[in-house]
């Protein structure tokens, strides 16, 4: 297996937000003394993950059609599906590629992950290519051989401090890490915005032809709180799925027909709020517990509003908090 290095310019698509801006309007009535007081100190019983805007918040990827899944364990920002033929080894890509909301808002955090084409080359077997680091055999290979291999037949080490090296994972014929910092960063001679990239590369043993990649650039002051996060999740989350078995449209009649009899209207029911007392009200659906209400409701929605009235994946995860 020859270096497949990746120079990723991750797309961004900046996904829709809508703000209304209040105009000063003369005679406007001021916030009711009772609502101040209300809101006073509130944030302080917020448990600490909420007091910060970088919450932890899992965002799990399934993609039946091209056979694997992923999770994220930070709150995404934005992202896009990419699916393009490229005029290198890699022939055909096809991933996503998101945007993350980090502890400082001054820096940028990004995530990919891709599945390529791996064509050996000419002359070496599928095996041997899967199982050898520049024809070198990979099995039992220390990080310090698997760099200095890589040094021989790479510039890169020149500008960059590089670390990394072969895991065992799940599945995998093969997986390797690597992160690279420019050296400007460790001798402080940039002053420019530096950025370290992680990367993590594997081939399964059930899809040999293909190499699954994860690419991962950061702010090096960041490194703990992006590598850990992974490292102990995105990683060991990653694993290929059945498409033979999997069917995306019965998930969704699955999601919409729902498994208890709160039945909404024809076709569209759903579960029991965990902990909740149903109440016999002619003509409503609605429990409790404790001092709080729950009323279900149903009403139309014309087609022509859905694609303006779904939120964007960052409302979707503020709408949550605010549900805390």
């Amino acid at each position: 297996m020859k270096l497949r290095f990746i120079a990723a310019t991750l797309a961004v698509m900046a996904m829709g937000t809508t703000s209304i801006m209040a105009e000063g309007l003369q005679g406007t009535p001021s916030t009711p003394i009772a609502i101040v007081d209300s809101q006073k100190d509130s944030a302080s019983i917020l448990p600490d993950q909420y007091k910060s805007y970088a919450t932890t918040m899992n965002t799990v990827v399934k993609d039946y059609k091209n056979g694997y899944t992923f999770t994220l364990p930070w709150r995404v920002a934005d992202g896009v599906k990419l699916d393009m033929d490229v005029r290198s080894e890699s022939e055909h890509i096809q991933g996503y590629s998101f945007n993350l909301a980090g502890p400082t808002q001054d820096d940028s955090y990004t995530v990919s992950f891709t599945k390529r084409n791996n064509t050996p080359q000419d002359g070496v077997s599928q095996k041997e290519w899967n199982t050898t680091w520049y024809g070198v055999p990979i099995k039992g290979m220390s990080d310090e051989e698997y760099l200095s291999i890589w040094r021989q037949h790479s510039n890169a080490f020149e500008n960059n401090d590089i670390v990394g090296g072969f895991f065992n994972k799940k599945g995998a014929i093969s997986a390797r890490w690597d992160k690279t910092t420019p050296k400007s960063y460790a001798e402080m001679t940039s002053t420019e915005p530096v950025q370290s990239v992680f990367e993590a590369e594997f081939i399964m043993d059930k899809d040999p032809t293909h190499r699954y990649n994860l690419a991962s650039t950061y702010a090096p002051i960041q490194g703990e709180f992006m590598e850990q996060g992974l490292m102990e999740h995105t990683i060991p989350s990653f694993e290929l799925l059945n498409k033979t078995s999997s069917s995306t449209i019965k998930g969704v009649k699955q999601f919409i027909s729902g498994t208890s009899d709160i039945s909404v209207a024809e076709g569209i029911k759903f579960n029991y709020p965990k902990g909740f007392t149903r109440l016999n009200e002619k003509g409503k659906i609605a429990f409790t517990k404790h001092n709080v209400r729950l009323d279900i409701e149903s009403f139309t929605i014309p087609v022509q509003a859905v694609s303006t009235g779904m939120p964007t994946m960052m409302g979707k995860q503020m709408l949550g908090d605010y549900y805390l």
